[in-house]
Order: structure tokens, then sequence, then C-alpha cells
């Protein structure tokens, strides 16, 4: 897999960033752009983790998202991208809580 695309090119994985897309426009009311760069930023990040660039600290692969569901995937870009937390699962997780709280 190269390092400018590190999420394979098939159905599956496609489907799970168009629903975690959905998931921000349903709950969060974003427009279908505004999802869509969300979800956009987000990969670039991991790609930037992938190739160790700027000191981002995180990278999810395809297996690991596909895990967690378009819910969970939606949550986790929108953390990493407009909440902008710590680079680490554990304080997504902690953040989530709170957030699901609320």
């Amino acid at each position: 897999m190269s390092s400018e695309n590190i999420f394979p090119e098939n159905e599956e994985v496609a489907g799970l960033f168009e629903e975690a897309g959905k998931f921000l426009i349903d709950n969060f009311h974003y427009s279908q752009a505004d999802a869509a760069s969300v979800v956009d930023s987000y990969k670039i990040k991991c790609r930037q983790a992938a190739n160790k660039e700027s000191g981002v600290g995180i990278f999810h692969d395809d297996d690991f998202l596909l895990h967690e569901g378009p819910p969970s995937v939606a949550l986790i870009a929108y953390y990493f991208v407009i909440v902008k937390g710590p680079s680490d699962y554990s304080s997504f997780v902690a953040w989530r809580k709170e957030f699901l709280k609320g």
C-alpha cells in the first residue's frame, strides 16, 4: 500500500467513510461538504502519522476503523480534526465517554 493512500480502495472502506460522513450530517447537522471535509482531513492526519510527518501521533488503519464502525469513526474524526484533542486513543475514549453523556 502506498504511503499516499494508506486505506485500501475498496467498497467496504469507502462505505465506512461515507457512513461516517452521514453520521456527522445526521447528528452534528453538518452539510455534506463539511462532513466530507472532516472525514478527508482525518484521513490526511492518518497518512501523516503513518509517514511520521509533522509529529502527528495518531494512526488508525482500515482494520481498526472497520472494527469500530461508522458512528465511532465519525466521532474519532470529529475528535482529532475539530476538537484537536491529544493524539492518543485513551484520551479519545475519555472524551467520547464525556461527550456521549452530555
